[in-house]
């Protein structure tokens, strides 16, 4: 395959990612405008997404063994056609307590089950077959160009908002953003692959029987380890905006313009560094090994400031300088964390499946992660960021003991 359809490809697959995640990535941004559009709590929030997580979770076996047993790119088709629908359908809703909490839960489930299920792990299987060798450095860009391109978005969302000042509104409009962008690249995939059959699956595709083999597999065990730590820190990046209001006092448009500038600036840089770092050193296991020693020492600081209460200008700079460096890290490592499959030789056959499995414990934390986090948010008061960013602290630390294990 040529560069230039290798080059059209991941570009649709980078618009694909860019709308199927558009609500759940939203809060990366825009946790405090949610709340208030839907009228909802920390706790009913944290609902909703967990809601997407568990349907997600259970779907990245399932969509890894469905990517090697029939053509990716139908399934990413259909993901970004069946997702617009969905965005769509969550514009029209006013807030909890009118459509219901049980609704709002719903429809973000069955954008997990779209997003996991059909999207991620066939595009997934895509880039690993159509880069083969090189399947770590399109990673890399495919992760690093929609986190840019979706920073850039959420920027210029942010300055939006504080001219419309209205969350409802503003929440509608940039959910029919994301729907017409899963429109678009809905479409082109179909162009690109009408009638071609250069990409389909030549193979038989893994059977059932393999997959208790690789849950005996113990680099399948390490590589998901690594995974689930990182996530787990990624996950907390989502409280990073409402740490700046409610320690800090900064406003809700000024923490979310530094927000959407911090992820803009930093995915570009993440993308860059670890990838010219794996490059550099070899080994990708190594880069994160040393990447989780950097998140220990960065949330040891967020612990001191938070334990000892220390206040000031100088501390908010640092708090600032500090989430910058996590979120640094933290999507230098997301970007390069699934080339460790590619690194283990795993047959063409399996690669969905492994990436579904791995996907499946590593990103579990969006599962649980977002409810407890909510609970802690609401019932602990003054301790709530000291308690996320301690757990952050015993992740990064968990991560440095797995990357020893062979």
């Amino acid at each position: 395959m040529n560069k230039r359809q290798q080059t059209k490809i991941l570009a649709v697959l980078i618009a694909g990612l860019l709308g199927v995640y558009g609500f759940s990535d939203m809060k990366l941004v825009f946790y405090e405008v949610i709340k208030q559009a839907l009228n909802i709590s920390d706790q009913g929030i944290g609902m909703v997404w967990s809601a997407f997580g568990i349907v997600a979770m259970l779907s990245y076996i399932g969509g890894g063994y469905l990517a090697d047993k029939m053509a990716p790119s139908r399934m990413i088709a259909v993901s970004l056609l069946c997702s617009a629908a969905l965005h769509l359908l969550m514009s029209l809703t006013t807030s909890a307590s009118c459509t219901g909490l049980p609704v709002l839960m719903i429809l973000s489930a069955a954008m997990g089950f779209c997003a996991v299920f059909l999207f991620f792990s066939a595009s997934s299987k895509l880039i690993t077959q159509v880069f083969s060798d090189r399947a770590g450095m399109a990673f890399g860009i495919y992760y690093r160009v929609a986190g840019i391109i979706g920073a850039v978005i959420a920027l210029i969302a942010s300055s939006m908002y504080i001219r419309i000042n209205d969350p409802h509104s503003f929440f509608s409009g940039l959910l029919r953003v994301y729907a017409v962008i899963d429109i678009l690249a809905g479409t082109f995939v179909f162009l690109i692959f009408r009638g071609s059959d250069d990409l389909q699956n030549s193979d038989p595709g893994i059977k059932l029987s393999c997959i208790p083999g690789l849950l005996k597999d113990r680099k399948m065990w390490i590589i998901s380890v690594a995974v689930f730590c990182n996530y787990t820190v990624f996950s907390l990046m989502n409280y990073f905006t409402p740490y700046l209001v409610y320690r800090f006092h900064t406003s809700v448009e000024a923490s979310q313009l530094i927000s959407s500038t911090r992820i803009a600036a930093l995915c570009l840089l993440s993308g860059l560094i670890w990838g010219k770092w794996t490059q550099v050193h070899g080994s990708v296991k190594g880069v994160i090994r040393a990447s989780f020693v950097i998140l220990a020492v960065l949330f040891g600081i967020l612990v001191m400031i938070e334990g000892f209460r220390i206040d000031g200008a100088a501390v908010l700079i640092l708090a600032v300088a500090v989430t910058c460096a996590i979120t640094l890290v933290t999507l230098g490592v997301k970007s390069i964390a699934l080339a460790m499959v590619s690194q283990e030789q795993i047959p063409k056959s399996m690669i969905g499946t492994m990436i579904g499995m791995v996907s499946f414990f590593g990103f579990s934390p969006v599962a649980a992660f977002y409810p407890v986090a909510g609970h802690v948010m609401s019932v602990a008061n003054d301790s709530a960021f000291l308690i996320l960013f301690v757990i952050g602290l015993l992740f990064s630390i968990c991560g440095i003991l797995d990357t020893y294990m062979k």
